[in-house]
């Protein structure tokens, strides 16, 4: 009994040891989050289809010959605006063509014969200015390329080192993470074998204490009770000792996982260092390469410029070169006259999109021959290619987002399906089993809109639009600061300042920087203090940053009152266009779906568990998790149908795990 008496004391101190010691590993941490108000958005849309598609003009012919021939002369070249009907090439019969060619030749060569007579001996004997200037421009011209070759090379070495750098720092970077890791995880399997040794010390102890009152038990000095209770504190011992191993058995297992991750991200990143490393001495050895050529041409050149010094003398009977040359010339006219000209014509007012890059002066053509494509580049199209996946979720009439090509996402222009192929066609790569769907959107360059920026410069010409300024004060709308308003800002604003702002309440202020500035200045707040306290409070726009068409803004104006002859001259202000040219590839979203007035939140402050979706309230420094109902979702926002107030705050971001109850820290930013 004695024995037993010091036992459990033993073994309750080993036990609380091991508690004490495994949780004072874990220190409170205040995880750092985070946090806004949800916002509304005028518009939430959801698409189904997103794509490519290219410029292409609204109507673009292809010009055929009609007749074999030869082209005689090309009027036109690319880019030339012709109109309709307009000649563009001549063409001719080839058997005349060819008569007529044969004595030109004759005839261009005896000229140059008889030009080559004319000169003197002293002509002869003086140098060709003309080849010294040209060989003294090659060699000038050789002498920059060769520079351009060096720089080239300096420019690609740093290159190459700064790649091999990188792989170094990457390599370095993941030798570290790997041996952070490995004593991490030593960390832990010792922490576990502790668990174990210290569960495998009970087991014995129980199953000594459970022999000792067994046999005292068959000597009948200990009650049958105390037998089972020995028994059953034996049986728990055992069931721990044995959950400890496992649990250092799965470990083990985790671990050997997470170290053969680990090493695997420090061979690829050697690999990667021995890649740029073979990849910077095959690129030195092509610069290599590169400027030996360059020094070689440069040396061609300068022996060009010095054999230009020497000069040709040519002598030849100029009596009968010029005998021959009149007849020439008559035989010239008569084949001349006798050419049939074909005239090719326009069918279409436009530009020239396209010289058939057979078609050259000389060029035999045959009936059928393309020889031109004429586009009206007054209007476009967008030409999509469609998976055959996706083609039942495309209507025609339907809205579609356009942006790219200088244009981002969110200034995108708007466009609609007019045109859907009717059959498909199988996809350009090879053994492709997928049909591909051609469709056509129809979109438009230009657009209205009003901006801070346009009711700037309206002002500014006053005298002139002769429109009053308190009516172009109704363009920018009208910003209220609300009880909301002062919940949202009173824990970013010092306190002084805002009780200043809370003296505002309920007043109007037109919505324009230049107005804001000059109403909060008064109360000594900074530009990011005015910024915030402009973001969360209500504003009314009746037409400030409308993207519209004419008409849609002639409307608008119409409702807030203007007169004929000042919405023209705000229609002037309000214009806007963008440059796109046939041939740009657009980024193309497909609209679906859209709703007005949502309140919505980032993708990342959802959380879903089975069929329910929650978020994260920020309440008095902890984490609160909420359960909310969502309804339309993008890429960039879910509504939220319910579960939130105007007044509640989300957190919208965090790092690593996060759980109801948490403490966390704000960090407020808006996203």
């Amino acid at each position: 009994m004695k024995k037993s008496k010091v036992i459990f004391p033993v073994i309750f101190l080993l036990l609380l040891v091991v508690i004490i010691w495994k949780f004072s590993n874990f220190r409170v941490n205040v995880k750092e989050v985070h946090i806004t108000y949800p916002p509304y958005l005028d518009r939430l849309d959801v698409f189904s289809v997103w794509c490519a598609g290219i410029i292409i003009p609204f109507e673009e012919r292809e010009v055929y010959s009609e007749i074999t021939g030869v082209v005689d002369n090309i009027l036109i070249k690319e880019g030339d605006k012709v109109k309709k009907g307009q000649i563009l090439a001549l063409i001719r019969n080839p058997d005349i063509s060819k008569e007529l060619i044969d004595t030109e030749t004759q005839l261009n060569e005896e000229e140059a014969n008889l030009s080559k007579l004319l000169k003197t001996q002293e002509i002869e004997k003086q140098k060709s200015r003309a080849q010294v200037i040209q060989s003294e421009i090659s060699v000038e011209d050789a002498k920059t390329y060769l520079q351009q070759m060096e720089n080239e090379a300096r420019m690609a070495e740093k290159k190459d080192q700064s790649s091999i750098d990188s792989a170094i720092t990457a390599l370095q970077e993941a030798e570290n993470s790997l041996q952070t890791l490995k004593e991490d995880l030593n960390s832990q399997y010792a922490s576990v074998a502790l668990k174990v040794k210290v569960a495998e010390m009970s087991q014995k102890q129980a199953e000594n204490d459970m022999n000792r009152l067994k046999e005292l038990f068959q000597a009948k000095i200990v009650s049958q009770k105390s037998m089972e209770d020995a028994l059953d504190a034996y049986e728990r011992s055992r069931l721990a000792y044995d959950f400890a191993v496992e649990e250092l058995e799965n470990l083990k297992a985790r671990n050997e996982q997470d170290l053969e991750a680990a090493r695997l991200k420090v061979e690829e990143c050697k690999s990667l260092l021995e890649s740029a490393r073979k990849q910077a001495l095959l690129n030195e050895e092509l610069n290599k390469e590169k400027i030996k050529q360059a020094q070689i041409k440069l040396e061609k050149y300068k022996e060009s410029l010095q054999l230009s010094d020497s000069g040709n003398t040519i002598s030849l009977e100029i009596n009968m070169a010029r005998g021959k040359l009149s007849l020439l010339r008559k035989k010239f006219l008569e084949t001349q006259k006798k050419s049939l000209s074909l005239q090719i014509l326009s069918p279409i007012e436009g530009q020239i999109a396209l010289i058939d890059k057979e078609i050259k002066l000389g060029k035999q053509v045959s009936p059928g021959t393309r020889l031109f494509i004429v586009s009206d580049l007054s209007h476009f199209k967008i030409k999509a290619s469609i998976n055959q996946s996706d083609i039942s979720s495309i209507k025609k009439g339907q809205e579609v987002r356009i942006y790219g090509s200088g244009i981002d996402r969110w200034n995108a222009i708007t466009g609609k399906v007019f045109s859907i192929a009717p059959m498909g066609q199988p996809g350009q790569r090879e053994n492709e089993k997928k049909v591909n769907f051609e469709v056509f959107i129809d979109f438009d360059t230009v657009w209205y809109s009003i901006s801070d920026d346009t009711v700037r410069k309206l002002k500014k010409h006053i005298p002139e639009n002769k429109i009053p300024e308190n009516k172009l004060d109704l363009l920018t709308g009208w910003m209220e600061i609300t009880d909301l308003t002062l919940k949202r800002v009173k824990n970013k604003i010092p306190p002084d300042k805002f009780e200043a702002i809370k003296s505002l309440k309920n007043r109007k202020f037109l919505n324009s920087k230049d107005e804001l500035a000059k109403t909060f200045k008064e109360l000594n707040l900074s530009s990011e203090e005015i910024s915030i306290v402009s973001y969360e409070s209500i504003c009314y726009k009746p037409i400030l940053y409308s993207k519209c068409s004419e008409s849609e803004l002639i409307k608008k104006l119409e409702d807030q009152n203007f007169k004929k002859d000042e919405i023209q001259v705000i229609l002037k202000f309000a214009f806007h266009s963008v440059d796109l040219r046939a041939g740009m590839s657009m980024d193309l979203e497909f609209v679906t779906d859209f709703k007005e007035n949502v309140q919505v939140v980032p993708p990342r402050s959802i959380i879903r568990e089975g069929d329910k979706t929650y978020v994260f309230l920020y309440e008095k420094g902890k984490a609160k998790k909420t359960e909310v109902e969502t309804g339309l979702s993008n890429m960039f926002y879910i509504e939220i149908c319910g579960g939130l107030s105007n007044n509640s705050e989300i957190i919208w971001d965090w790092q690593g795990n996060l759980s109801d109850g948490d403490s966390v820290k704000q960090r407020k930013i808006g996203y």
